[in-house]
Protein backbone atom coordinates (compact mmCIF):
# COMPACT_ATOMS: atom_id res chain seq x y z
CA UNK A 1 0.00 0.00 0.00
CA UNK A 2 2.74 2.41 0.59
CA UNK A 3 4.73 1.40 -2.73
CA UNK A 4 3.53 4.15 -5.27
CA UNK A 5 3.82 2.00 -8.02
CA UNK A 6 1.44 -0.75 -6.66
CA UNK A 7 -2.02 -1.62 -7.61
CA UNK A 8 -2.94 -1.15 -4.30
CA UNK A 9 -1.46 2.39 -4.12
CA UNK A 10 -3.17 3.64 -6.93
CA UNK A 11 -6.44 2.62 -6.54
CA UNK A 12 -6.41 4.19 -2.94
CA UNK A 13 -5.55 7.23 -4.35
CA UNK A 14 -8.23 7.25 -6.94
CA UNK A 15 -10.80 6.24 -4.63
CA UNK A 16 -9.75 9.37 -2.57
CA UNK A 17 -9.94 11.74 -5.25
CA UNK A 18 -13.36 9.91 -6.98
CA UNK A 19 -15.31 10.22 -3.66
CA UNK A 20 -17.57 7.78 -4.66
CA UNK A 21 -19.05 10.20 -7.52
CA UNK A 22 -18.34 8.01 -9.88
CA UNK A 23 -17.04 3.74 -10.94
CA UNK A 24 -13.75 2.97 -10.92
CA UNK A 25 -12.87 -0.15 -12.98
CA UNK A 26 -8.83 -1.54 -11.87
CA UNK A 27 -6.64 -1.95 -14.75
CA UNK A 28 -3.66 -4.05 -15.35
CA UNK A 29 -0.71 -4.18 -18.09
CA UNK A 30 -0.16 -7.88 -17.92
CA UNK A 31 4.26 -6.91 -18.34
CA UNK A 32 4.25 -5.02 -15.29
CA UNK A 33 3.17 -7.60 -12.72
CA UNK A 34 5.29 -11.18 -11.65
CA UNK A 35 2.45 -12.48 -9.65
CA UNK A 36 -0.61 -11.82 -12.35
CA UNK A 37 -3.30 -13.77 -9.50
CA UNK A 38 -2.42 -11.31 -6.94
CA UNK A 39 -2.50 -8.03 -9.48
CA UNK A 40 -6.15 -9.67 -10.97
CA UNK A 41 -7.13 -10.07 -7.34
CA UNK A 42 -6.23 -6.54 -6.13
CA UNK A 43 -8.10 -4.92 -8.87
CA UNK A 44 -11.17 -6.49 -8.54
CA UNK A 45 -11.19 -6.40 -4.24
CA UNK A 46 -10.50 -2.48 -4.69
CA UNK A 47 -12.56 -1.50 -7.94
CA UNK A 48 -15.79 -2.38 -9.57
CA UNK A 49 -14.29 -4.35 -12.17
CA UNK A 50 -10.88 -5.18 -14.08
CA UNK A 51 -9.40 -4.43 -17.43
CA UNK A 52 -5.88 -6.46 -18.73
CA UNK A 53 -3.85 -4.75 -21.27
CA UNK A 54 -3.09 -6.12 -23.95
CA UNK A 55 -4.60 -9.29 -24.75
CA UNK A 56 -1.40 -9.87 -27.09
CA UNK A 57 0.60 -10.57 -23.64
CA UNK A 58 -2.35 -12.50 -21.95
CA UNK A 59 -2.21 -15.19 -24.98
CA UNK A 60 1.49 -15.33 -25.59
CA UNK A 61 2.45 -15.71 -21.92
CA UNK A 62 -0.96 -18.11 -21.35
CA UNK A 63 -2.14 -15.92 -17.98
CA UNK A 64 -5.63 -17.03 -18.05
CA UNK A 65 -5.05 -19.77 -14.79
CA UNK A 66 -3.56 -16.61 -13.17
CA UNK A 67 -6.63 -14.68 -14.02
CA UNK A 68 -8.95 -16.88 -13.44
CA UNK A 69 -7.45 -17.77 -9.79
CA UNK A 70 -7.52 -13.84 -8.97
CA UNK A 71 -11.03 -13.68 -10.04
CA UNK A 72 -12.29 -16.71 -8.06
CA UNK A 73 -10.68 -15.64 -4.93
CA UNK A 74 -12.39 -12.19 -5.67
CA UNK A 75 -15.73 -14.05 -5.87
CA UNK A 76 -15.21 -15.83 -2.84
CA UNK A 77 -14.68 -12.95 -0.33
CA UNK A 78 -17.16 -11.18 -2.08
CA UNK A 79 -19.97 -13.98 -0.99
Amino acid sequence: MDEPESIEFGLARANRVIMGDCRMVGSIYALNHQDFEEATYVALAHSEGLMVFDIVQVIQYDLWDEIRKGIQRAEAENH
